[in-house]
């Protein structure tokens, strides 16, 4: 059964991500639309691993695809990030898109090399296939840089909540921050079998990419020097 919700929830996260890919192909920014889809793509990668690690048996091949397995690390965390900065217009009027990453290249630097360097294991699974884990201390470093940038996602949120009044702003960065509060239980809960709601965030992840796609979906369409004025008074 538990097979069956984990190939379910990958094939929905990969409907999720075909529907970010047509609508960032909508934005009028060619930066997101080049940043977003690369992130994307190598993000869909992660969830045709977790189905071939689900059935497949040749070993060979499931160490192969390793580098792929935590692929929403940095996709689905600078998605995040690029999302926050579409949807507050105070964030993408005063900051611009190359600088605004900038500030986020360590966490990029960490993942990068967390997906190079490697330091997993390739374990059977007590429901299904294979699973890769993290290893110590990587465990703890990875719970660090996550934990950081939720934390930051947060405040830019809350921010912009407060900031505007406008009811779209506030649902789309209320959701941002559910899935944010949802995936830290679920890192929480990662190391507890006896709470996992279910594994490999799956759900969770299917859930903050819908939160992105429904960000880039409904935009807020912006005169440059009237935002701001516009936005409050709603």
């Amino acid at each position: 059964m538990e097979k069956w919700l984990l190939v379910g929830s990958c094939l929905v996260a990969l409907v999720m991500i075909g529907w970010n890919i047509k609508t960032l192909s909508t934005l009028c920014s060619s930066e997101i639309k080049i940043i977003g889809s690369v992130l994307l793509s190598f993000t869909s990668l992660r969830y045709l691993t977790l189905i071939l690690y689900a059935y497949s048996m040749d070993l060979k091949l499931l160490v192969s695809i390793r580098y792929f397995y935590y692929a929403s690390s940095i996709g689905i965390t600078m998605l995040t990030a690029i999302a926050v900065w579409y949807v507050i217009p105070v964030i993408q009027e005063q900051i611009q898109l190359k600088s605004y990453l900038l500030a986020f290249l360590p966490w990029d630097v960490f993942y990068i090399y967390l997906i190079l360097k490697q330091p997993t294991k390739l374990v059977a699974s007590s429901s299904y296939g294979y699973e890769l884990l993290l290893l110590p201390p990587f465990t703890r470093y990875l719970s660090i840089a996550q934990g950081s940038f939720i934390l930051i996602m947060l405040i830019l949120c809350l921010i912009g909540i407060i900031k505007y009044k406008h009811l779209q702003i506030r649902v789309q960065l209320f959701v941002i921050i559910l899935a944010q509060i949802l995936l830290t239980i679920d890192g929480i809960a990662s190391g507890n079998e006896t709470v996992r709601i279910f594994k490999l965030f799956t759900v969770t992840e299917a859930f903050a990419l819908w939160t992105i796609f429904y960000a880039f979906t409904h935009a807020i369409k912006r005169s440059k020097g009237n935002v701001n004025r516009s936005l409050h008074m709603e």
